[in-house]
């Protein structure tokens, strides 16, 4: 098995996908539209204080027509169907905010890029966007790009609050990068046996591969710090 068809498998079992969901049922869409609306604006209501003005199923409902009616089309034009769910779902909680949008809209076609029959419609996501958080957004920092790392310096949680802007920069800088055979480094517990892969040219199916391993990353650099400092304080790990 290839790694974009593990990190997808593994991605479905974490999440507890079933596997009976089609894109031709309207209904299934609901299943994967809550997670990526929990992923999108729950954390932001919660520090924010704010509650939703209706019950969550009512809130996705506009902008699931809109992606069932793309995947479910002979319509080629994404960015069409992006721009016109990315101002529906800035209308869900009146903040006009586009990071949580993105989040939404683009975790919305990642749940529906796992669906058992979404290989039929493999091209409808060729031109899906990176969904941006902060495990993908420290993967664009990695380039260190002088102009994309000093706007992003400027943003306390940069992905919730990035601008329309900065985040088409971002989707062009990256869509480049990934079409020049890109090589990644995947890390297993065993240093030894690091590989790395040629990250697929789509930016939606290479974010399957880049968030679990920058996820991996971040906890990796966790347990290394929590080993430096048991050292430095002379504690015997079990």
């Amino acid at each position: 098995m290839d790694f974009l068809s593990n990190e997808i498998v593994l991605f479905k079992s974490d999440m507890k996908i079933p596997n009976t969901l089609s894109y031709k049922c309207r209904e299934d869409y609901y299943y994967g539209m809550r997670k990526a609306f929990d992923d999108a604006f729950n954390q932001y209501a919660r520090r924010s204080k704010l509650s939703y003005a209706s019950s969550k199923d009512e809130l996705i409902r506009p902008i699931l027509v809109c992606i069932f009616d793309y995947l479910n089309s002979n319509d080629k034009c994404f960015n069409h169907c992006f721009s016109e769910c990315i101002q529906k779902s800035m209308q869900i909680m009146n903040t006009q905010r586009f990071g949580l949008a993105q989040k939404f809209v683009n975790m919305s076609f990642k749940y529906m890029m796992c669906f058992s029959d979404s290989k039929e419609i493999s091209n409808k996501f060729k031109d899906c966007h990176l969904p941006l958080d902060k495990y993908t957004i420290k993967w664009v920092r990695s380039f260190r790009n002088k102009e994309i790392n000093k706007e992003l310096d400027t943003i306390k949680n940069a992905w919730a609050n990035i601008d329309e802007e900065l985040y088409n920069t971002i989707q062009n800088f990256t869509k480049e990068q990934l079409s020049r055979n890109l090589q990644y480094t995947i890390s297993f517990s065993n240093s030894a046996q690091n590989k790395t892969c040629t990250l697929p040219a789509e930016r939606l199916s290479a974010e399957f591969i880049i968030w679990h391993q920058e996820k991996i990353n971040e906890l990796h650099n966790i347990l290394e710090k929590s080993k430096n400092d048991f050292e430095r304080l002379g504690i015997k790990q079990i």
